[in-house]
């Protein structure tokens, strides 16, 4: 059945185009992947009614994230990520959204790294990778 993912910015709410999307199925463990389009939607043309964990990522270069954001950074890569688990797909449903968010050294996360030699930086915790 068709099934639409839409991934949003979570500090501006706006549509992120490109975010790499995979989908779970909790059952199978059948793995969808795909990319959103410039309206922040991966439209799927045929998903198998299940339960899916769906997981969305994307990194911006420090240009992109200033362009986007209004907000300067010293990170030359920002990475962004979030995460919706147990979500149905039936005739009922046919769509789901969810924000994406990125962290930054101080927040309260279970493991972050940060490379000072590469300029990068990765943050580990639950919801964000």
């Amino acid at each position: 059945m068709p099934f639409t993912v839409n991934i949003k910015y979570e500090s501006n709410g706006k549509n992120v185009a490109n975010a790499k999307v995979t989908m779970t199925n909790t059952t199978t463990s059948d793995v969808i992947e795909g990319n959103t389009d410039e309206n922040g939607n991966l439209k799927l043309s045929s998903v198998p009614p299940g339960v899916y964990n769906i997981t969305s990522s994307i990194t911006l270069s420090k240009e992109e994230y200033e362009s986007l954001t209004g907000e300067t950074t010293r990170y030359k890569e920002i990475h962004f990520g979030g995460t919706q688990e147990k979500v149905t797909v039936n005739a009922n449903i046919s769509s789901t959204s969810f924000t994406i968010a990125n962290g930054n050294l101080g927040d309260l996360v279970i493991k972050q790294y940060y490379s000072l030699l590469s300029g990068k930086m990765y943050i580990f915790a639950h919801g964000i990778f």
